[in-house]
């Protein structure tokens, strides 16, 4: 399984009851990672799963593209499960892929790779112009700034004066917790409430 963006995230638990549904004995979860940076990373879901599997084995995802985000990552993916005696169950349309050899799997694999990768590109152009609109009408893009000019400005004080991080992040958060209250204390004011 794999989660890209925090709306997906939400998604992991039907994800997971899906694939225990279809029989999964065991599921990997990839958080924040997609495409060949969890097949080339270490200490991902990838790696693990690819030290368990065994000759005939099976792995059982919801769609391909759980498997990565572009046509030469999925095909990559399931070619090496496959060289090894795994095959790879898609859910979502009921396909098994277990033979590399196979002219109509091999089809297949290549137009739902293809298919996943078109969207991911669709959706990037789509992107790229909403925000060439955006910024060409004066619009503000990106998100608001998690801290004020004043807490930066007070983080780097504390830091020099040589305070560690646990009580920086402590300051910091007493500050945050009063602002959100309504409170007009200043960041100085902080340093008096995250020593008490």
């Amino acid at each position: 399984m794999r989660a890209s963006t925090e709306e997906q995230r939400g998604t992991l638990i039907t994800q997971k009851d899906e694939l225990e549904a279809a029989g999964s004995v065991r599921v990997f979860v990839d958080d924040d990672q997609s495409g060949m940076s969890n097949m080339t990373d270490e200490g991902t879901a990838w790696q693990e799963l690819s030290t368990v599997v065994q000759p005939g084995d099976r792995v059982v995802v919801i769609s391909l593209s759980r498997l990565g985000r572009e046509n030469h990552e999925l095909i990559y993916a399931v070619g090496q499960l496959n060289k090894r005696g795994v095959s790879v169950w898609t859910l979502d349309d009921g396909l098994i892929y277990d033979d590399i050899n196979n002219e109509t799997q091999i089809l297949n694999l290549n137009i739902k790779s293809f298919s996943g990768t078109s969207e991911v590109l669709k959706t990037r152009a789509r992107t790229k112009t909403a925000l060439k609109l955006r910024s060409a009408a004066g619009m503000k893009l990106g998100q608001e700034p998690k801290l004020s000019r004043s807490h930066v400005a007070y983080i780097q004080t504390l830091y020099a004066e040589g305070h560690g991080i646990k009580h920086i992040a402590g300051a910091v958060k007493v500050h945050s917790k009063k602002a959100r209250q309504g409170d007009a204390h200043q960041p100085d004011d902080c340093s008096k409430g995250a020593q008490r």
